[in-house]
């Protein structure tokens, strides 16, 4: 019986193998095509497809707040009431910024809405442009062309697009006026700090002559002679950088109370128009003018008192939300200080 199934098994392997020797060698198996590496640009577009579902849900819970609000604010009330809390209550925190927006506003604001409203246009017609091109794969690959190109040919293939979609006299006269009403910004701010500098300078000039003398006398006993001849240098120095410091600080301090009085106006419109919508008041009554100036001084005194208190800066969780303004505030007091 062994003898048998031996037979057996060794005609099944001999019958495999004559079959396997037929068919012949067994063909290579090929593997799937590799992804192509993406470029720089490419791994952007990746990066705002990751970034995108987070911020159409902030956008989102935003618009669902607004709605929320909508019944008691316009969009005009709301900003009104927002600008009015941050300058009454935090402007010095933030003087650069509000001298800027007010020299902005007096000087280049109506210009600048048509320069920005002109370059607006035109960047739409370069957006739409190049989600065209984006959306082309001429080899037919599954993948756009743009995703896969090195980054100079994708600069060369995007520049002359954007050049082509954008009209180059409505961006150049557009860029002009935006030049001019931001150097309007920056002399103003310029001009301030100047006349903070020579305020501090001139204080600083008249402790110095005050206390040059009793502190050389002194310096003349306690000091080696080659030591005390640096006292009266070191006297006018310090005194001026003490001025200067003097007189930053009487300037947050008045800008604290200029804050205080131009939010409070703001904020006064806002929260009467606020409480006429929800019913809470008369219209005829939001109308008196006794009641909206009691408000007013209500306001910027609660103002004052609450910069003092909080030292001119902004208290946690506030600061967190208020971030991206104090960045903008550190930038703009760097570029006057330049």
């Amino acid at each position: 019986i062994g003898s048998l199934h031996h037979r057996h098994s060794s005609s099944r392997s001999t019958h495999a193998l004559t079959l396997a020797m037929a068919k012949g060698p067994a063909k290579p198996v090929k593997p799937p095509p590799a992804k192509p590496e993406k470029n720089l640009y490419g791994k952007a577009l990746d990066l705002v497809e990751l970034v995108r579902p987070h911020c159409v849900l902030c956008f989102g819970l935003l618009a669902t707040l607004r709605g929320k609000v909508a019944p008691y604010a316009s969009d005009e009330e709301l900003v009104k009431v927002l600008c009015g809390v941050i300058i009454t209550f935090f402007g010095a925190r933030y003087m650069a910024t509000i001298a800027a927006f007010e020299a902005f506003r007096m000087v280049g604001w109506s210009t600048s809405k048509r320069c920005l409203l002109k370059l607006y246009d035109n960047y739409l017609k370069a957006v739409e442009a190049s989600v065209k091109d984006d959306a082309v794969d001429a080899d037919a690959d599954g993948f756009p062309d743009v995703a896969q190109i090195p980054l100079e040919q994708l600069l060369a293939r995007k520049g002359p697009l954007v050049l082509k979609s954008i009209d180059p006299e409505s961006v150049s006269e557009a860029m002009g006026g935006l030049y001019a009403g931001m150097a309007a910004v920056l002399a103003t701010l310029r001009v301030r700090f100047a006349a903070t500098i020579t305020l501090g300078a001139t204080l600083g000039d008249v402790a110095a002559d005050a206390l040059k003398t009793p502190v050389t006398a002194l310096a003349s006993k306690a000091l080696a002679d080659e030591h005390a001849k640096f006292v009266p240098l070191l006297v006018v120095y310090g005194s001026r950088m003490a001025g200067v410091s003097l007189a930053f600080a009487l300037q947050r301090f008045a800008v604290a109370a200029h804050s205080a009085a131009r939010g409070s106006q703001l904020l006064a419109d806002g929260l009467l128009a606020v409480f006429v919508r929800a019913g809470y008041l008369p219209s005829t009554q939001a109308d008196d003018p006794q009641l909206r100036s009691a408000l007013q001084l209500a306001l910027a005194v609660t103002g004052v008192f609450t910069q003092f208190y909080h030292g001119f800066g902004v208290p946690f969780p506030l600061n967190v939300f208020l971030l991206p303004l104090s960045l903008f505030e550190s930038l703009l007091v760097a570029i006057v200080g330049i």
